[in-house]
Formats: structure tokens, sequence, C-alpha cells
């Protein structure tokens, strides 16, 4: 889901920086998922997010910023950037940065393309998320059964084992032969 989207936003609108951040709700930050034009993007709690992102959060439309000053996106180099935030079911999922070294290198059109994949891709996020938490889940609940019927199995096996040791011990002592009891038992 993530390679597919930057791979078309790449194709679509001309960028020094595109990065993709995913939001962890237990953690509240906004970690880099995928980057194109930055090594290193740095991740950021949700009460300290450069400007385009902090400005994303509070709009449902795709946040245009032509001046950025020194430090203000996410590459330390930008000077404009498209920002938007990723929502599905109502919740924040993630964040699109777009960013260009050269001022005013976006318009409305490059707006409308990145707010156009802003809604099915913060879906299909939130979806792959889902997916792989219902997978997990399924692969715990198959160990567990496994493991249950592991448990049953030789807990039933030793109880069998059990009574026919005391059948031999019995037989035992009234005297009998004991080999043929020992085979089966074996």
């Amino acid at each position: 889901v993530l390679d597919s989207t930057v791979g078309r936003l790449r194709t679509m609108v001309r960028h020094d920086l595109l990065a993709v951040y995913l939001i962890d709700p237990v953690t509240r930050r906004a970690s880099p998922a995928r980057t194109h034009g930055i090594d290193k993007a740095r991740a950021y709690h949700l009460d300290r997010l450069p400007t385009g992102l902090r400005q994303a959060v509070e709009s449902v439309k795709t946040v245009q910023v032509d001046q950025l000053r020194p430090g203000e996106g996410v590459s330390p180099s930008a000077c404009c950037g498209l920002y938007a935030s990723l929502r599905a079911r109502g919740a924040l999922v993630g964040f699109l940065a777009v960013e260009s070294a050269q001022p005013g290198a976006f318009g409305q059109q490059q707006a409308e393309v990145v707010h156009g994949l802003t809604e099915p891709f913060g879906i299909a996020i939130d979806n792959a998320r889902m997916f792989r938490r219902i997978r997990t889940l399924a692969a715990d609940e198959e160990r567990s059964r496994i493991a249950r019927d592991l448990h049953d199995h030789v807990g039933s096996s030793l109880a069998m084992i059990g009574f026919e040791v005391d059948r031999a011990v019995s037989v035992a002592a009234e005297g009998g032969d004991m080999e043929q009891m020992l085979r089966e038992l074996r």
C-alpha cells in the first residue's frame, strides 16, 4: 500500500522530498514509513509537528505552504510544501508531506492531486493494519488451539499409562505374567 501510493505520487507531483508518516496511536508519534529524497526523516510527537503537518491535522484539505522558513519543513532545505492528513473511520492514521527546495513549486493542481489520494490512501493503510492484526490474532488462536490439543493428547496418554502401570503392579502382586503386559504398555 505504501509503495504503490509513493510510486503514484512520485510520477504525478514533482518534488524534492516525499514522506509518508504513520501514527502510532499508543505513543502518539508520527514515524516516517516511506520517504523519497531524504536519507533520515525524523519522527515527531503529535504535539511537536512541523508547521505543514501541524496545519494538516486541523484541515480536511491538503495544506499548501508557499514559504517555509529554515527548519519548518520535514526537510531542512524545503522552501514550500504540500501536507495532508491521512484519515480512516474518523481517526488520524498518518500524513503525506511533499516538499520542494524551489519556492512556489506547487500550485492548485498539485494540491488537488495530493488531496485526491489522501482518503483512499488513509483507508488502505488502516485496512492493511487491520488485516495484519487479524492475521496475528488468527495465528495466536491457532497456536493456542494446537497447544490445547497437544496438552489434551499428552495428558490423556499419560493418564492411560498411569492406569496401565497400576494394573501391571496388581498383576505382579498376584504373581501373573508381566511380559505381555509390559510389551503392550510399551
